[in-house]
């Protein structure tokens, strides 16, 4: 499934899309920390950035029960869903998964299958329920 972001939570991806284009271009004084791994994968976290994904989450009506994890992947990553139930908002207008196809910008998805794989290039926010 798939439905349109209403106008604040627009408003909101895309002042989380800026903060993270600030972070990868250097800006020491950058609200978001980044971190890299190896195979060049980059995870985004901070005070400020979460606190925009937590408004970004109420404005969904996501549950308070659900974590977020915001990464960008330069190759294919598979990725498991064990609960079957995950949203994803793209902040990359070249994001794919497989199975689904294309992962607009200003949209959220709900993923059902147990695995899915997003195409290199991607930058997405995971929302997904914290295991117990």
């Amino acid at each position: 499934m798939i439905r349109s972001l209403p106008d604040e939570a627009e408003t909101v991806r895309l002042e989380i899309k800026r903060m993270i284009a600030s972070a990868d271009g250097g800006d020491t004084l950058a609200e978001v920390d980044r971190l890299e791994s190896r195979d060049g994968r980059v995870l985004y976290m901070g005070a400020s950035l979460g606190q925009k994904i937590s408004f970004l989450m109420q404005s969904l009506e996501i549950r308070p029960d659900w974590g977020w994890t915001l990464w960008h992947f330069p190759v294919s990553k598979r990725i498991l869903n064990e609960h079957h139930n995950m949203q994803l908002v793209p902040l990359s207008g070249n994001s794919t998964i497989s199975p689904g196809g294309p992962l607009p910008e200003g949209f959220l998805t709900h993923i059902t299958e147990e695995e899915l794989t997003l195409s290199p290039g991607s930058t997405v926010i995971i929302f997904m329920k914290r295991s117990s």
